[in-house]
């Protein structure tokens, strides 16, 4: 039941994050840190567990990839939803300044690979 209740929390954040519009350096560092601290918390309070949020670590990583390895990354990841991943090509070209017609171009992509 708790490792449920934790991966819900985890989807939740995942959720939240893609709901991000643009994000600085530092906020994306400090989406991580926030994660680590949850983290933290919950081994203390939990010390029999070892609760894993994996889930969201590798989607804030994400967001430090180049645009041209997103949609690699997207395939690889089917875990998350069409709309996390598009959140991430979406937000990863605004922080990586790319121009609208090639984060468009980025976006058609994802919607091809989902298809």
């Amino acid at each position: 039941l708790v490792g449920e209740a934790i991966g819900a929390i985890c989807e939740h954040l995942v959720d939240g994050y893609a709901g991000v519009k643009k994000a600085s350096d530092e906020g994306r560092a400090q989406m991580s840190l926030d994660v680590k601290t949850l983290q933290a918390a919950l081994r203390k309070l939990l010390p029999e567990m070892a609760p894993s949020m994996a889930h969201v670590e590798d989607y804030l990583r994400a967001l430090y990839l180049p645009p041209q390895e997103l949609l690699a990354w997207a395939r690889a990841h089917p875990q998350y939803s069409v709309r996390h991943r598009t959140a991430l090509v979406a937000l990863n070209g605004v922080s990586s300044g790319l121009k609208k017609r090639e984060q468009q171009d980025l976006l058609d992509s994802l919607a091809k690979q989902d298809g």
